[in-house]
C-alpha cells in the first residue's frame, strides 16, 4: 500500500502547510475552466422587442467523483482559456486543493455563469460602469467571484449571478439609449436637421429619403431656433405629428411593420397602429426626443369598440353595419398601440389623428364573445352606439376597407 506522499503529486505535497482552511489559498494554482468562452453582444434598444429574462435551471444534486490523478494530469495539461476567481469549499476540506481539475456539473455551471457575467461586464458601455447601480452590481459580482462557495449555496449563488447579469443588461440598455438620445440632440443642435436613421433591423432597405424629408418638413424659422436649443418640446412634437398624419398613410390591419410605411422601395405605404406608432417614434427619436411605440391596450384585456371620427387612412370609415347601413367611425379592436412621449407623459396616436393620456375616453364599450369569436356582446353599456336597445355584432366573412371583417349589428334578445 502506497504512503500518503506517494498518492499526492509533489507540487501538492510542498503546499501541505498546517494552516487553517479559511486562510490557506495557494495562489500559484488559479481555477481554470476548459470550455469555450461565450460572448455577449450588446444590442441597441428596439422598441418592439421584449427581452426574455434568463430563467435559472435546477441544479443537479449528483456529485461527480474526482477522476484519477492520471486523468487530472491530462485535464490540467490543456492551456487555460479563462482564469476563474471563484472557488469551492469542498476543494479545501484537508487544507489543500484536494480535487483540482474535477469540477462536478453544478460547479461547471457556476463557472459558466460567472464567465458569462464577466464577459458582459467587459462589453458594457463605459458610461454604464459609472452608473451607481451598475457599480454596486459589479462590486457584488467581484465579491462572489472571489469567494469560496459551499455546496449548499450553489443554487442561490447561481440565481444571484443570473440576476446580476439581467440587471446589468437593463442598466446597459438604458445607458445606451440615453447616450443615443444625447447624440441625436447634439446633431440636431449642430446641423438643424436630423439625418435619416440607419435601423437595419426595422428598415432593411433603409428609410426612403423623400418620405423622410416630407416627415421632417420645412420647420418654421421662428420656432426652429428654440427647438434646437431644446425648448418648446410640446410645440415641436405637435408640429411633427401634424406632418406625419398629413401623409394619409394607408391602413392594413395585418401589417405591423414600419418598413411598409416609410421604407425604401415601398410602392403603396400602409400599416396598422403598431406600424404607425413605430414609424412616428423613429421620427421623434431622430431629433433626440425620447419616444417609443407602446401598447395602449393589451390583447389580454379583451375586445372593445372605439369611436374614431378621423381615421389616418381616409378610405377607412368603419366596418359595423346595421340593416346594410354603415355606422361610420366605429371600430372593433383586440389591442391598440400608439407612440409614447416620455417627457410629455402623453400618447400620440397617428391612426386616430389625436393625442391623449388615456384611451378610456375613446372606448365606446367592452365586448364579450362566443367560444368561436363569431358573435360579440356588449359587456359594458355603449355610450353612443345604439344605446337605446340591446344588440350584438355578428362577424361576416367579407372584408371591407383596411382589412377589417364586416360586422352586422343585430337585436339581441339575451339577458
Amino acid at each position: 500500500m502506497k504512503s500518503k506522499h506517494q498518492q499526492t503529486p509533489a507540487a501538492l505535497r510542498a503546499n501541505q502547510t498546517p494552516v487553517a482552511p479559511a486562510v490557506y489559498r495557494p495562489q500559484p494554482l488559479p481555477h481554470v475552466l476548459q470550455t469555450k468562452t461565450s460572448r455577449v453582444r450588446s444590442q441597441p434598444r428596439v422598441f418592439e422587442t421584449h427581452r426574455t429574462a434568463i430563467q435559472p435551471k435546477t441544479l443537479s444534486r449528483n456529485v461527480v467523483q474526482p477522476p484519477s490523478l492520471k486523468t487530472q494530469a491530462i485535464v490540467n495539461s490543456v492551456p487555460p482559456r479563462t482564469i476563474q476567481l471563484m472557488s469551492f469549499a469542498r476543494f479545501w476540506k484537508w487544507s489543500f486543493l484536494s480535487n483540482w481539475g474535477s469540477y462536478n456539473a453544478d460547479e461547471q455551471e457556476l463557472l459558466r455563469v460567472e464567465r458569462q457575467v464577466r464577459d458582459l461586464i467587459a462589453a458594457l458601455h463605459p458610461r454604464t460602469k459609472l452608473r451607481p447601480n451598475a457599480r454596486r452590481l459589479i462590486q457584488e459580482f467581484q465579491r462572489i467571484a472571489a469567494a469560496t462557495i459551499a455546496e449548499r449555496n450553489y443554487r442561490t449563488t447561481r440565481s444571484r449571478l443570473l440576476e446580476i447579469n439581467n440587471e446589468l443588461i437593463e442598466e446597459d440598455e438604458t445607458q445606451r439609449h440615453e447616450s443615443a438620445l444625447e447624440d441625436k440632440r447634439q446633431a440636431f443642435k449642430d446641423r438643424g436637421r436630423p439625418a435619416v436613421p440607419d435601423i437595419p433591423d426595422i428598415y432593411p432597405e433603409s428609410i426612403d429619403p423623400e418620405v423622410w424629408d416630407s416627415l421632417v418638413g420645412e420647420m418654421p424659422r421662428h420656432s426652429k431656433k428654440k427647438w434646437r436649443a431644446g425648448k418648446n418640446l410640446p410645440q415641436m412634437v405637435e408640429y411633427l405629428f401634424k406632418n406625419f398624419v398629413a401623409q394619409n398613410f394607408g391602413y392594413s390591419i395585418m401589417k405591423g411593420g414600419a418598413r411598409g410605411l416609410i421604407g425604401a422601395g415601398v410602392e403603396s405605404p400602409e400599416g396598422n397602429c403598431i406600424a404607425y406608432a413605430r414609424a412616428f417614434a423613429d421620427l421623434l427619436f431622430s431629433f433626440g426626443i425620447d419616444a417609443e411605440a407602446k401598447m395602449v391596450r393589451e390583447e389580454a384585456e379583451g375586445r372593445f369598440i372605439v369611436r374614431v371620427p378621423h381615421f389616418m387612412d381616409p378610405k377607412v370609415i368603419g366596418h359595423i353595419y346595421e340593416r346594410g347601413v354603415l355606422k361610420a367611425g366605429y371600430y372593433m379592436f383586440s389591442s391598440h398601440a400608439a407612440t409614447w412621449v416620455k417627457e410629455l407623459g402623453r400618447y400620440y396616436d397617428p391612426m386616430a389623428r389625436s393625442s391623449y393620456t388615456s384611451l378610456k375616453p375613446f372606448i365606446e364599450c367592452e365586448l364579450d364573445s362566443d367560444k368561436n369569436e363569431q358573435v360579440f356582446y356588449p359587456r359594458t353599456p355603449a355610450k353612443t352606439l345604439n344605446p337605446g336597445y340591446k344588440w350584438k355584432l355578428v362577424k361576416r366573412g367579407k372584408e371591407v376597407s383596411g382589412g377589417f371583417n364586416r360586422l352586422d349589428l343585430r337585436p339581441w334578445e339575451g339577458e
